[in-house]
């Protein structure tokens, strides 16, 4: 977030201080911006992607998290030791302190215990609890900030200004009528995705007896997604890279890592790209989230509702 400044201030003219802000956010840095989205996509899903669609693997190894914590911590390494930006170190280095929490959150999910205790409860329950272990990425994530001086409005941690609007040349529209238009747009196509993935069979009475854990859980799971998939990462991708490339990584990354997901393949990534792009804009016109918790709230409680029809054992997130 830019801070007015005055034609004459202390350390340097105006245009002085422009033009180290210019260096500050990497724009004379030609490998910083690609490197940026390299990092992102090793953070995302697609190593576990390719292992499992394109080699045909049947399960993913156990030493996949590990090398990848360990390809991106070796990028941060290198990036600090090239004197990159600050505002983009402050990125390569959130990437492995967020894997780190993955992989916990992995472990967890796929010990003897926890396995045994999901496959004797309903299928939403275990659902949930696989998704409240996103609080770990995001407790290792938001262990980065401390100290950052950045405040809830710099991380989107507020509603924001709910009658913002979207500008595009002369055009403009307030993002209360987007969204409107989006809850519709995304909830169908995420509503047959899942369906068709999951075939949920038990009646809809039986959502109604789980309503507390179908609520609990798609509140748990927006919080969750949105600060390690946009909020955090929007914070530092921002001020180092722009916009633009800052909407590109954090959406791509958010798609990716439905490819397993609910919804899920290829048309699961498509879409949650798409919702990703709007999402991120969204928070960064009202500068904070609450438009973007509303949207993502309603349609994760149509993915809880629907697991909480399935009767057979759901894995994971």
């Amino acid at each position: 977030m830019e801070l007015p400044v005055e034609d004459v201030v202390p350390g340097g003219t105006m245009d002085s201080r422009r033009a180290d802000a210019s260096r500050e956010s990497g724009a004379e840095d030609r490998l910083s911006i690609p490197v940026a989205w390299l990092a992102g996509l090793i953070a995302s899903n697609l190593g576990v992607v390719v292992w499992v669609t394109v080699l045909g693997q049947p399960s993913v190894p156990i030493w996949l998290g590990p090398f990848e914590l360990v390809v991106l911590t070796a990028v941060a390494a290198l990036m600090t030791r090239r004197n990159a930006p600050r505002p983009l170190l402050h990125y390569f280095w959130m990437l492995p302190a967020i894997m780190l929490g993955q992989i916990a959150a992995t472990a967890i999910s796929q010990t003897e215990t926890w396995i045994s205790w999901a496959r004797q409860v309903p299928a939403v329950v275990s659902f949930a609890a696989a998704n409240g272990l996103k609080i770990l990425p995001a407790t290792t994530l938001a262990l980065t900030f401390i100290g950052s001086g950045l405040t809830r409005q710099d991380l989107f941690l507020t509603i924001g200004d709910l009658r913002a609007r979207l500008r595009r040349g002369q055009t403009t529209i307030r993002w209360g009528a987007l969204i409107v238009i989006a809850i519709p747009t995304t909830t169908l196509p995420v509503l047959a995705n899942v369906v068709a993935v999951r075939q949920p069979e038990l009646p809809l009475s039986v959502a109604l007896t789980l309503a507390p854990i179908i609520v609990l859980g798609a509140t748990a799971n927006t919080l969750l997604e949105e600060f390690v998939f946009r909020q955090g990462l929007l914070a530092r991708l921002v001020p180092a890279v722009g916009e633009g490339h800052a909407l590109g990584i954090t959406s791509l990354r958010f798609g990716i890592g439905h490819w397993f997901g609910n919804p899920s393949g290829p048309i699961g990534v498509l879409l949650a790209t798409i919702l990703g792009v709007f999402a991120a804009k969204c928070m960064l016109d009202c500068r904070g989230s609450g438009w973007v918790w509303l949207l993502h709230w309603i349609d994760d409680l149509v993915i809880f509702t629907v697991i909480a029809l399935t009767v057979v054992y759901v894995a994971g997130p």
